[in-house]
This record gives structure tokens, C-alpha cells and sequence, in this order.
């Protein structure tokens, strides 16, 4: 499994393509409004990856975008998310 940063309007690109036998973690980091979720979005079309991006979960499941500290207890759980899917050949994209 490899890690790969991706390129979305300035993002900077790994300097290897992914390889279809190689699962990757594409991981987006940025600032708030930077696209860190249409990059992932894109990224999860382009890869077929599985996309986790916390914004999207928060307010469904907390109702708030930050949560008193589960964004963290989130965030962990995607990480551990991640590492299953790549141990199972699976692409994640990540924001």
C-alpha cells in the first residue's frame, strides 16, 4: 500500500501515477474551502476509492461540524476504516 497526495486546482501531485495492483491512500490537506472534498470526491471517480471525508459525516451524525472532540473520535475511526480497505486491495481517498 502506498500513500499518494492528489492535484485539484493547485494541489501538489505525487510523483508516481497509482498503480491498479498497488492500493493507495490518497490523502487531500488544506485549509477550510480549499476542495479538500470535491478533490476527494474527484479522486474517488478517478481511482474507484473509497472516500472519507469527516464534513460529510459530522452534522448528520452530531449535528454540529466540530462536535465537543468527536470530529477526532471520527477521524480515528476513519483511519482505522482506511488501513481495512487497503489491507483488502481497496483505494481510499481521503479529506
Amino acid at each position: 500500500m502506498r500513500v499518494a497526495l492528489s492535484r485539484h486546482r493547485g494541489w501538489v501531485r505525487d510523483v508516481a501515477p497509482a498503480r491498479a495492483d498497488v492500493p493507495t491512500m490518497f490523502v487531500m490537506v488544506g485549509l477550510p474551502g480549499a476542495g479538500k472534498t470535491t478533490a476527494a470526491e474527484e479522486t474517488e471517480h478517478d481511482h474507484r476509492a473509497l472516500r472519507l471525508t469527516p464534513d460529510e459525516w459530522m452534522i448528520p451524525l452530531f449535528g454540529e461540524p466540530e462536535g465537543k472532540g468527536k470530529r477526532d473520535v471520527l477521524e480515528g475511526r476513519f483511519i482505522w476504516l482506511a488501513i481495512r480497505a487497503l489491507r483488502a486491495s481497496t483505494n481510499v481517498a481521503g479529506a
